[in-house]
């Protein structure tokens, strides 16, 4: 088998994977922020006190704004980070989904959605760091900042 070119391209599986993810978060993320008191109709599992539905939304936004970035990113490794930094956080959130697997609105499409994203993500991810991570050069571009050691 031949090593890919280290042309530092983003593959299109993962951006549209990236772009499909953003496409499913965008209704967690309206519900949560704009209408964080009707968590238990219109998301998948109830959230109490608000707050923590507008946190959730947060990180939602979060998620939207960093995916987008993977989705049109000219360089892989100028968002490898997001995804190496992305990987922890749905690893222990699906951890959480299925410890607390009963609390979840199930038999709904937004469970169904939630529950595809967190369940199938994580070892996506995983999988786009690996084969992504091979074509990356490992040498700074122009326009990369570096940034000082301590």
């Amino acid at each position: 088998m031949t090593n890919p070119p280290r042309d530092d391209a983003v593959l299109l599986a993962t951006r549209i994977a990236h772009l499909f993810l953003v496409i499913a978060v965008i209704p967690s993320f309206y519900v949560l922020t704009f209408h964080p008191d009707e968590t238990s109709t219109r998301f998948a599992w109830p959230l109490v006190p608000t707050m923590s539905a507008m946190c959730f939304g947060s990180l939602y936004f979060a998620l939207i704004y960093s995916f987008l970035r993977v989705t049109f990113a000219k360089r892989w490794h100028e968002v490898a980070q997001v995804l190496w930094a992305t990987l922890p956080v749905l690893v222990a959130l699906c951890g959480v989904a299925i410890v607390h697997w009963g609390k979840f609105a199930h038999g709904t499409v937004r469970f169904s959605i939630w529950a595809l994203a967190y369940l199938v993500f994580p070892p996506l991810v995983a999988l786009f760091l690996v084969v992504n991570g091979r074509r990356d050069p490992r040498t700074q571009s122009d326009t990369d900042v570096l940034m000082p050691t301590c």
